[in-house]
């Protein structure tokens, strides 16, 4: 099992680090506009020299506050019958979880959040400007 770790970790994030199944997890933007954003930033140049410096977030799809920040803006996560496909969905880390799946890894470390104040404080504790982003 090929696992993509995180070289670091925040030390006032007191979540668990999990190793969750890739297989298990939808993008939340679009594969092209992910994959755009990647080239225009060089982040799997980024992701080739350094490794993924922070877990990734993700939540299931049950929380409502999860349903309104992804519906309807991202359709191609609704059900024939107007529900979120049931999965784990990226909030902080969709890049990372693109590349995992390009490289040929099984699983990649993350932190599983509930509410949004959560994912909001590790987004904040993690977030790297995308000019910052080492090369």
């Amino acid at each position: 099992m090929k696992v993509l770790k995180a070289k670091q970790y925040h030390p006032e994030i007191k979540f668990k680090v999990l190793e969750l199944p890739l297989d298990e997890i939808r993008i939340i933007p679009s594969l092209d506009w992910i994959k755009n954003r990647s080239n225009q930033f060089d982040y799997f140049k980024s992701f080739d020299n350094h490794g993924m410096l922070w877990p990734i977030v993700v939540t299931t799809y049950k929380p409502e506050w999860v349903v309104r920040r992804i519906l309807p803006k991202n359709p191609h996560h609704q059900t024939t019958t107007g529900e979120l496909y049931p999965s784990l969905y990226v909030h902080v880390g969709n890049k990372r979880v693109l590349y995992a799946r390009e490289r040929g890894y099984d699983r990649i470390e993350g932190y599983l959040v509930e509410t949004k104040e959560d994912k909001n404080l590790i987004h904040r504790l993690q977030h790297i400007e995308h000019k910052d982003i080492p090369k």
